[in-house]
């Protein structure tokens, strides 16, 4: 998505589309390495969902920090790729802060206006009939 917003956006601009695009991608890998919170949030569900399990089947000692510490090799493990995809298909995009670097990468001031044309360019590139939710 952000190759197709920065095209759009390079080409009215007369810029480079894949520097920018780059660049977002850096700057949201960078966002993703210091929200070590991710990480928290999930390693606290996984814990919750064990002591909702272990409810059932009598006593079990779960450790928190066990739970954390999966968690943040797991997250480590994505970004050591430098795979952007990886990390936002399995943590909430929206908590890392990750946008705003995207969107300032490519050109918008306002992370607004990026959000806006990709719902723009979302709806140019889907098949006809198909229902994009926003």
């Amino acid at each position: 998505m952000q190759a197709l917003v920065a095209a759009r956006f390079c080409q009215v601009a007369g810029q480079d589309a894949k520097a920018r695009v780059d660049q977002a991608r850096a700057g949201a890998l960078r966002t993703f390495q210091s929200a070590t919170h991710l990480a928290k949030e999930r390693a606290r569900s996984a814990f919750h969902n064990a002591v909702a399990s272990a409810e059932f089947s009598g006593r079990v000692c779960l450790n928190l920090e066990h739970f954390r510490k999966l968690e943040n090799e797991r997250l480590n493990e994505l970004l050591a790729n430098s795979d952007l995809e990886a990390p936002v298909s399995e943590y909430p995009i929206k908590k890392t802060g990750a946008i705003d670097p995207v969107a300032r990468a490519i050109g918008f001031n306002r992370r607004e206006d990026y959000e806006s044309s990709v719902l723009q360019v979302l709806e140019i590139t889907a098949p006809s009939g198909t229902a994009c939710a926003q």
